[in-house]
């Protein structure tokens, strides 16, 4: 199916609206009641990690940016895309992506952030997407 007729089909649609609103805290507070569902997404590519397997990767995407005073771009909106060779092309850091998958759970990590004159840990969460295909899209 091509990524259009799989975005119709998706339980859950994460996109900007013009207000900057996306639907993506619905999906992290619902996480359960989407898991085994198709959704789909779209974003920029933050971080590319190779997988246990060959030509398997986690990806990190960015369903926006923040770019702060310092120079700094924080990812917002995160997702975890499990893509594997075999569904798609390479995936590299800054690729633009839209992308169909079935929700698998949630990926808890820490960030370490530096605020209020130190330095603090905060948990992020990512909603954990096993790729059913995707695409590199024009900037």
């Amino acid at each position: 199916m091509t990524l259009n007729e799989l975005q119709k089909k998706s339980k859950k649609a994460i996109q900007l609206y013009p207000s900057g609103q996306t639907e993506y805290d619905d999906l992290l507070a619902k996480i359960d009641s989407y898991e085994g569902e198709l959704i789909w997404f779209s974003g920029e590519v933050d971080k590319v990690y190779e997988g246990s397997k060959p030509e398997t990767y986690q990806i990190r995407v960015c369903g926006e940016r923040n770019y702060g005073a310092a120079g700094g771009k924080a990812c917002l909106g995160r997702v975890l895309m499990l893509h594997s060779l075999e569904l798609g092309p390479e995936i590299k850091v800054e690729d633009m992506v839209q992308m169909a998958g079935t929700v698998m759970g949630i990926q808890k990590t820490s960030l370490k952030i530096q605020a209020n004159g130190g330095w603090h840990y905060i948990e992020v969460l990512a909603p954990k997407v096993s790729v059913v295909n995707v695409k590199v899209v024009d900037n």
